[in-house]
């Protein structure tokens, strides 16, 4: 799944848009606590365990690919 992020934005929203979705997060992008927000954000939005989610690409980008393990 390829997420798009908008840091400080001042709102947590997950917005569908034409299939791309994009994560809004008021989270600081130090010590990964966007990325975290953004994990736990998606995981709500699908109501799935955040231990679920992991990011394969973008760690330090705000164009994500994300990975949903549903065992």
């Amino acid at each position: 799944m390829e997420i798009k992020v908008r840091v400080k934005e001042g709102r947590n929203k997950i917005s569908v848009t034409d299939g791309i979705i994009t994560v809004y997060t008021k989270a600081k992008r130090e010590n990964g606590q966007a990325n975290i927000d953004i994990i736990n954000q998606i995981a709500n939005y699908y109501n799935i365990g955040t231990s679920s989610i992991k990011i394969l690409r973008g760690v330090h980008s705000r164009n994500k690919v994300l990975t949903i393990n549903q065992e």
